[in-house]
């Protein structure tokens, strides 16, 4: 169990910590006293709006991300009639939280976020042919959006974006590393080159360094200052 200490709410037999709660343990530990949160809407309609947050260091480098969608007229929320861009940012700092590693017992996702992916699975089940997957549906249209990774349950992937050359090259560098410290090295003469990257790719190439610092041999830990 990650971050004992943060306080979290059973539901459905697992365990989600709040994102304010989140929040106030990344502000009040002294290992991310240099660290900072960032957020864009990177998508705006007056029907729905996708918000990205990050956390950054103190140069600008990108440590974790987390990504959030939501409708105006959800009928599951009465928060978003008003508020729905400021429940978004919520839920994207919540998802960089746990990107971070903070506060995950069971999942990613954050208390609120369960309970209305739970109210929406409910609903889906009166319908055969979205009962099987995870979707809130269209407030207007009925058509489904698809809800990542907040149940355990895995929705249908969405194609990836081609990635640059640059992407490729640093991905294929990391790739070819046998111990932690040949990471640590690729990272150190790559800085720059990700750096410059966009912030997608960014994240892409931070997941890919995190899985083999986790996978591979010798204890030596690269430090990103």
């Amino acid at each position: 169990m990650a971050n004992p200490q943060i306080k979290s709410q059973k539901i459905h037999g697992k365990s989600y910590a709040m994102v304010h709660d989140r929040v106030n343990y990344f502000r009040g530990e002294a290992m991310y006293k240099d660290l900072g949160i960032e957020t864009e809407v990177v998508h705006f309609s007056e029907e729905h709006c996708v918000v990205r947050a990050f956390v950054r260091d103190k140069d600008g480098f990108i440590l974790a991300s987390g990504i959030a969608h939501e409708w105006k007229l959800d009928p599951k929320s009465a928060v978003n009639k008003t508020s729905f861009v400021e429940n978004a940012e919520t839920s994207a700092i919540g998802r960089a939280m746990a990107c971070l590693g903070i506060g995950i017992e069971d999942a990613y996702a954050s208390a609120f976020e369960v309970e209305l992916a739970k109210a929406s699975e409910g609903s889906s089940q009166k319908d055969p042919q979205t009962s099987k997957s995870n979707v809130i549906q269209h407030p207007k249209s009925g058509k489904p959006s698809q809800v990542s990774e907040m149940l355990g349950e895995e929705a249908d992937p969405e194609p990836e974006p081609e990635q640059s050359s640059d992407c490729k090259a640093v991905l294929s560098i990391l790739n070819r590393c046998k111990t932690k410290q040949d990471v640590e090295g690729a990272v150190n003469d790559k800085r720059e080159a990700v750096k410059a990257l966009p912030k997608n790719e960014q994240a892409i190439v931070i997941a890919l360094k995190d899985k083999l610092l986790a996978e591979l041999i010798d204890d030596d830990m690269p430090v990103w200052d």
